[in-house]
């Protein structure tokens, strides 16, 4: 006899039965729709809630190579991929099993995938400063040569301080890229509290060599900085804001300043930029795809794809992208 439980999972299918309208070719699609209702009469541990549409072909195989062409269509109101310290996690993965009969090993591989949202519309070439004076001692500005940044590259900053009035001096700047992550208390959770958690991604300090004399202005100090982002995801996460969570990311700058009675004081600014995933031989989208492009090819996609996967394995320039559909079939 079997032992009630006090929890009941359940699929709910708007219709069990698919209807595919037209050939292969031509053919749109279709969706399946449903709930999965999960009833708890008393608070349980959980590792995972996992739903999958599985298929199933059964056939015997000879020795060659086979490739599957597949896609995917994502919801637009997917939360994006985060980690908030150790608090709030959320991540998607690909993956693929190929079951074998009786005692014999399975194969198996995934893939991890990072899901962003870009803002619209995106002005990438609009520098951004701060230009400001500090209690008519120093002038100084700081600029940026546009908001957006991608993984990999170098973020250019231009500095100039120059000091107004004999005596005041710029000792040294502090330059601390760091990043923001937080997640809001949403359905309940925490506690009904939001929770924080920053990390330094790079840190400089600059010392200003001059001579320190009471009776002179001090020479404006002309300083660029090169502060690299890292290449991986891990690393430094993409800017997002969504009901749930939020990445930010700033660059603060704190000057420490010798006034002429030889006390210190601090300046304090801040630059706040957004990292972006870069969008490099994207596809068209089917509005487009009619007018400026070829139309989607999935046989071409997968030569691309293995093409692509086997030129990784040989030395190769450090930057290899996947090309276009439009260079492929022009050239």
């Amino acid at each position: 006899m079997m032992r009630p439980t006090s929890t009941t999972i359940r699929i709910d299918l708007e219709n069990d039965t698919l209807i595919m309208h037209g050939a292969v070719d031509d053919c749109p699609g279709c969706v399946l729709r449903g709930v999965l209702n999960l009833t708890l009469k008393q608070p349980v541990k959980t590792k995972a809630l996992v739903l999958r549409f599985l298929g199933k072909i059964k056939i015997s195989w000879t020795q060659r190579s086979y490739a599957y062409d597949f896609e995917l269509p994502l919801k637009g109101d997917l939360p994006e991929t985060v980690r908030v310290g150790q608090f709030y996690l959320v991540s998607y993965q690909l993956k693929a099993l190929l079951r074998r009969p009786h005692l014999l090993p399975n194969y198996a591989c995934h893939r991890f995938v990072h899901l962003t949202r870009h803002p619209l519309p995106l002005i990438h070439l609009t520098p951004i400063s701060v230009v400001n004076q500090w209690t008519d001692k120093i002038d100084y500005e700081i600029s940026l040569p546009t908001k957006y940044f991608h993984h990999g590259e170098i973020i250019p900053v231009h500095i100039l301080v120059r000091a107004l009035v004999p005596g005041v001096h710029v000792r040294c700047m502090n330059c601390t890229f760091k990043e923001y992550a937080s997640c809001k208390p949403i359905n309940g959770w925490f506690g009904g509290r939001t929770k924080s958690h920053g990390r330094i991604l790079y840190y400089a300090r600059h010392n200003h060599d001059s001579s320190m004399d009471a009776d002179s202005i001090q020479e404006p100090w002309d300083l660029r900085l090169m502060i690299p982002i890292s290449s991986r995801v891990e690393d430094t996460q993409f800017d997002l804001s969504n009901e749930a969570s939020k990445v930010r990311h700033k660059i603060k700058f704190q000057l420490n300043i010798i006034n002429p009675d030889g006390h210190l004081s601090e300046l304090r600014a801040v630059l706040p930029i957004t990292i972006l995933a870069q969008q490099s031989g994207h596809l068209p989208t089917y509005e487009q795809s009619d007018h400026s492009s070829f139309p989607y090819n999935p046989s071409l996609m997968s030569q691309l794809l293995q093409q692509n996967a086997s030129s990784s394995i040989l030395p190769s320039p450090p930057c290899i992208r996947l090309p276009t559909y439009d260079e492929v079939q022009c050239h």
